[in-house]
């Protein structure tokens, strides 16, 4: 990069981060989510539809070495607004490709865990340094190279935060990422059978 352009670059990058902060307070004053907005949904169903939807970009993105995605897991119902829930999902599914790279894996995983239900997201790829963790849900950061914006862990978790969950990041015992999404359970009574 031209080193002419650096100041401008930070001064764009401060501002957004800015424009993230503000987004963020205005969140926490309006609320979880205004009435009207939440339905019921499933993360398996959505997690399903979300990969289907993407697969055809990746498959483009990695002419014949596309990332093998796979989704397994079961049923983990919540009450959220299932646009921004795929919005959230989007994110994770495109970071996780990103870091699996060609040939790579990623699993998406789904499930309820006490009374969160989850959905992982886990890569193949060669994970964050343990010294870049604490940054990793910050705008605009990123170890990826390509031109990555670093906004995928910051989406996700602001969308998680609006449904009163939360989103975290952690190296694979294979030495990738796994980033969970986490939503407060549904209750299981409120879907039908």
């Amino acid at each position: 990069m031209d080193q002419k352009n650096v100041p401008i670059f930070d001064v764009v990058r401060r501002r957004a981060v800015e424009g993230v902060a503000m987004v963020d307070a205005m969140r926490e004053r309006l609320g979880r989510l205004a009435p009207g907005m939440a339905e019921r949904a499933d993360l398996a169903a959505v997690a399903g539809d979300v990969v289907d939807f993407c697969r055809p970009a990746v498959e483009t993105a990695y002419p014949g070495c596309a990332p093998e995605i796979t989704v397994e897991g079961e049923s983990a119902p919540v009450v959220c607004n299932p646009g921004e829930l795929r919005r959230a999902m989007t994110a994770l599914l495109f970071n996780a490709v990103s870091a699996a790279g060609r040939n790579g894996r990623v699993l998406v995983r789904t499930g309820v865990d006490r009374r969160h239900s989850v959905a992982q997201f886990e890569d193949s790829g060669s994970g964050l340094p343990a010294d870049h963790s604490r940054r990793a849900k910050e705008p605009f950061y990123t170890t990826a190279e390509g031109g990555h914006a670093g906004l995928g862990l910051t989406i996700a978790d602001g969308v998680a935060r609006s449904f009163g969950g939360s989103v975290s990041a952690r190296m694979t015992e294979t030495g990738g990422m796994t980033a969970a999404l986490m939503l407060p359970t549904a209750d299981v009574r409120d879907f039908p059978a």
